[in-house]
C-alpha cells in the first residue's frame, strides 16, 4: 500500500474523490514506491534490514554442542542448536579471497552453510575491512560492563556483521597469513572468538607470527594448507566439533573441571574477606627497566590507595606488580587503614623462577611476606588461566613478553 490510513483520512476530509481509489497514483507516491523497489533490487530482493543497536544484544553460542562440565563458570553460554545447516564462519584477509572461496566450496559440499568474513568487505565495496564497529569484547565478556570499566576506552572491537555471524556459528576457521597478522580487524575477530567459539586455525603461508597471534592461537593445533591431506583433517575436526554425541578427551574434560573448581575456590576465598568486584589485578615485567617506570609503579600504588575500598591482587612475582603492591601497602598504613592485598601463587612450577619469584629449591613457591597469599594452580600457566576467570580488571605494566601468558589470558 502506497498510502497510509492517515493520508487517506486527510484526503477524505479535503474532499478528494481519488482518496480511496488505489488505481490513482499521485506523483509523490510513484516516486516513493520506485525508491523502495530500487532498494529491494539493490539488496537482492530483500527489504533493507533495520539497523540494530549492538549494545542491546548479548553474545551467545547457538550451535557448538561440545561437552562443558556442570562446574564450568566462564563467559561461554551454549544455546540450542541453530535451525538449518550448521554454520561455519571463515575469518580471513581479502588477499586470501581465492583460498577462502575454495574452502567455502569444499565445506558447502560437506553440507555446511559457510560465511566468509570478506563478504562483509565486498558488501561495503570499500576494498578494505569496514570501519563500522560493534561493541567491544570487554563490554560483553561477562554479559555486562563492569562498574569500574565504564570509562575505559574499548581496546578490541569487531565488525557488527562478523559478530552476528560468529555468534551463530558452530565453528570459526581462521586463515592465518602475514596480511591477516597485520590487520587490526583480523586481530579483533580473533580476540572476539577466542573465549567464545571452537576455533580451528589454518596456516596459509610461512610467516613470523606476531606476539598477539602466538598468545591467542599458539596453544591451538593449526592445520598447514601446504601439507597434503590438510582438507581432510579440517573436515574431520569440524565434524567432531559439531557432533552432539562427541565428547572431548577425558584429559581435556578433567582439566576443565579442575580449572572450574580452582576458579570457584579462588573466587570464594577472596570474596570471603574482600569485594571481588573492587579488586584490581596488577602484573607486568619482573624487572624495572627505568626510574620512570619505578616512579609510575609507586604512584599507581598510592593512587589506588587514595581511591579507598580497593583490593589489590598480584601474581606474587618480583618487579612492577611487587612495587605497586608495596607502595599500596605503605600508603594504606600512612592513612591508618589496612591494606587489602592478595597474592595468587601457583603451588609449584617445573621451571626455575628463583630470579622472578619467591621459589624454593624443590620448585614450590613461598608465602609472600606481606598481604594474603593463596595458592592456585599447579603451574604458572594454570595460575594465569585461573586468574583470568576471576578478576575483571587487570593492569599491565611493561614486560609484555615476560608477561605474555598473563596478557593472553
Amino acid at each position: 500500500m502506497w498510502k497510509t490510513e492517515n493520508e487517506i483520512k486527510e484526503a477524505k476530509e479535503k474532499g478528494e474523490r481519488s482518496s480511496e481509489d488505489f488505481r490513482h497514483w499521485d506523483k509523490k507516491y510513484v516516486i516513493a514506491v520506485a525508491r523502495e523497489i530500487g532498494e529491494m533490487v539493490r539488496n537482492d530482493g530483500e527489504k533493507p534490514k533495520p539497523k540494530r543497536d549492538p549494545s542491546k544484544r548479548g553474545s551467545m553460542l547457538r550451535s557448538y554442542p561440545a561437552f562443558l562440565p556442570d562446574m564450568v563458570d566462564g563467559p561461554v553460554e551454549v544455546m540450542e542448536p541453530r535451525v538449518g545447516k550448521p554454520l561455519i564462519v571463515i575469518g580471513l584477509h581479502p588477499e586470501q579471497k581465492l583460498f577462502g572461496r575454495s574452502l567455502k566450496f569444499l565445506l558447502e559440499n560437506e553440507g555446511y552453510e559457510v560465511w566468509l568474513s570478506i563478504e562483509e568487505v565486498e558488501a561495503n565495496s570499500q576494498g578494505d575491512f569496514p570501519m563500522k564497529m560493534a561493541r567491544s569484547v570487554s563490554a560483553d565478556y561477562r554479559g555486562q560492563m563492569h562498574p569500574l570499566l565504564k570509562f575505559t576506552p574499548s581496546c578490541t572491537s569487531v565488525p557488527e556483521d562478523f559478530q552476528s555471524k560468529a555468534d551463530q556459528a558452530g565453528v570459526v576457521v581462521f586463515v592465518l597469513s602475514e596480511a591477516f597478522a597485520n590487520s587490526k580487524t583480523s586481530k579483533g575477530q580473533v580476540f572476539y572468538c577466542e573465549h567464545r567459539k571452537h576455533v580451528i586455525p589454518i596456516k596459509y603461508e610461512e610467516f613470523d607470527m606476531p606476539g598477539w597471534m602466538n598468545m591467542l592461537i599458539g596453544r591451538k593445533r593449526y592445520e598447514n594448507s601446504r601439507t597434503d591431506g590438510y582438507k581432510e583433517l579440517v573436515i574431520s575436526r569440524i565434524r567432531r566439533a559439531l557432533d552432539p554425541t562427541a565428547r572431548a578427551s577425558e584429559h581435556n574434560e578433567m582439566n576443565e573441571v579442575k580449572m572450574a573448581y580452582s576458579t570457584r575456590f579462588l573466587k570464594q576465598t577472596i570474596d570471603a574477606y574482600s569485594d571481588l568486584l573492587k579488586c584490581v589485578y596488577v602484573f607486568g615485567g619482573v624487572s624495572i627497566s627505568s626510574k620512570r617506570t619505578l616512579d609510575i609503579c609507586r604512584s599507581l600504588g598510592q593512587m589506588l590507595a587514595d581511591v579507598g575500598d580497593i583490593t589489590l591482587a598480584t601474581g606474587g612475582l618480583f618487579g612492577a606488580a611487587d612495587v605497586v603492591a608495596e607502595s599500596f601497602s605503605e600508603a594504606c598504613k600512612s592513612r591508618h587503614c589496612e591494606a587489602d592485598i592478595w597474592h595468587v601463587v601457583p603451588e609449584r612450577d617445573d621451571q626455575d623462577y628463583t630470579r622472578k619469584a619467591r621459589q624454593h629449591a624443590d620448585r614450590t613457591f613461598q608465602v609472600v611476606p606481606y598481604g594474603r597469599t593463596v595458592f592456585s594452580g599447579d603451574s604458572m600457566e594454570e595460575r594465569e588461566s585461573i586468574v583470568a576467570r576471576v578478576f575483571e580488571i587487570a593492569v599491565l605494566i611493561e614486560g609484555l613478553f615476560s608477561a605474555m601468558q598473563s596478557y593472553k589470558e
